[in-house]
């Protein structure tokens, strides 16, 4: 659980109080300026001095009718969805009680531009380069009114999924399973197992689950085709951890397609990569300032635990069968709708997987209208080639090997935009 909490303190000119001390929270500090108008910022990632993108913070001794203005001032991207008609989300606490636990879009006005004034000790000049001439910072401003006196509403990016959650999940999953205190089930259906794959610099636990169909059932258990999917190595992207849970339920359940898949493929899902990220609230590194998902070339056990050990993972299941396609689960913060970015040219397969890489991507753009195909990327920028999805293309010649991107805001139907909430 992060140790940072920072308040201001209500007193009888209505000024909020605000906290941050709970999974993925990250406010660091709170102005109070004027007119119901705050400045805040948000905490860099930990062990570095950036990577602002993520926020979640709560605000209490709210007033009905009170409508506020937050400016968070320290975000580090340029583009954004802003202009399409993004919003953050909140909940209130007293909905949540009764009854509607959900989140929605803030009520008022958002706007994204460049910041000025901000505090040195952000940025302090000891570094050995001053990152405020190469890391410019902007400011997402927001307006929002309150429904009820004396609400706790929380406010974040994007719906917050945490590891918390993820045990729930899971835990739930199980228990429909008929599972009691066990790690793998088997009926005539279905043969699902929950491993450890590692433990984190936290001593986090990093899952990795198995769904197939039971041995008895469909193509030989060891003729199956392989099936690899990751998530959530970029704790703010939230979004990708239901797009992941959405995918479990869809294996365990009881369609026709769902039968099909469990038959011939053998699924192998890590749900988390970054734990101690997504616990500490941060937007895209883990505890000690790594990018998870640039370790992949030559992943160090004790620094990278969970990349080191998925890798080490995946190389022996190729050993052990034909691994058909890897998939690592992302959120987009520039860009609407699903999409792949794929590698073009197959290690060893030479001409013909220009059209195989592309083949997946087609196949998902003609069956859903919120996959966009005209966002996809085939190519390998030199800033990419220690992600997974390279360096399973490059090293273990798979030639589906992908990165799916969801988008934050929503997907585009006809000339509107749907929004995800």
């Amino acid at each position: 659980m992060p140790s940072y909490i920072y308040q201001i303190q209500y007193n009888n000119n209505g000024n909020l109080k605000f906290d941050s001390f709970f999974e993925s929270g990250n406010l660091m500090r709170v102005y109070y300026k004027e007119n119901n108008i705050y400045d805040l910022y948000i905490r860099v990632d930990t062990n570095t001095n950036r990577h602002c993108q993520w926020f979640y913070f709560s605000a209490t001794h709210t007033k009905a009718g009170q409508t506020v203005h937050f400016n968070i001032l320290n975000l580090n991207k340029s583009r954004c969805l802003v202009p399409q008609g993004f919003k953050p989300v909140y909940k209130s606490k007293i909905n949540e009680l009764n009854g509607n636990p959900a989140w929605g879009r803030v009520t008022g006005f958002v706007s994204h531009r460049r910041s000025t004034g901000l505090e040195p000790e952000l940025y302090p000049e000891d570094e050995a380069t001053d990152r405020r001439r190469k890391t410019a910072c902007y400011t997402l401003t927001f307006s929002h009114t309150f429904e009820h006196d004396n609400d706790t509403v929380y406010f974040a990016y994007s719906v917050p999924y945490t590891f918390a959650r993820l045990k729930e999940f899971l835990s739930y999953t199980e228990k429909e399973l008929g599972l009691r205190g066990q790690n793998s089930y088997e009926n005539n259906r279905i043969l699902y197992k929950r491993e450890v794959l590692c433990k984190t610099e936290a001593d986090l636990p990093v899952h990795i689950l198995t769904i197939t169909a039971s041995k008895s059932k469909g193509v030989r258990y060891k003729d199956r085709k392989g099936a690899f999917i990751t998530c959530r190595v970029h704790p703010g992207e939230t979004l990708a951890s239901f797009i992941l849970e959405g995918l479990i339920n869809f294996l365990l359940g009881d369609s026709k397609e769902a039968e099909v898949l469990r038959s011939m493929y053998v699924f192998k899902i890590v749900p988390m990569l970054n734990p101690d990220g997504v616990v500490f609230g941060n937007n895209r590194t883990d505890l000690l300032g790594y990018d998870l998902n640039r370790q992949w070339i030559n992943p160090n056990p004790d620094r990278h635990p969970s990349i080191y050990y998925t890798k080490k993972y995946i190389q022996q299941f190729t050993t052990e069968r034909d691994l058909l396609i890897y998939c690592d689960f992302h959120g987009h913060a520039k860009k609407t709708g699903f999409f792949m970015y794929g590698c073009n040219i197959a290690a060893n397969e030479g001409f013909t997987s220009w059209t195989k890489v592309r083949l997946f991507p087609k196949v998902l753009a003609s069956l859903s209208p919120m996959f966009d195909y005209k966002n996809c990327r085939f190519n390998v920028q030199p800033d990419k080639i220690g992600t997974s999805r390279v360096v399973i293309w490059k090293e273990l010649g798979i030639t589906n090997s992908f990165t799916l991107e969801t988008s934050f805001h929503g997907y585009i139907y006809g000339d509107q935009i749907v929004t995800h909430s």
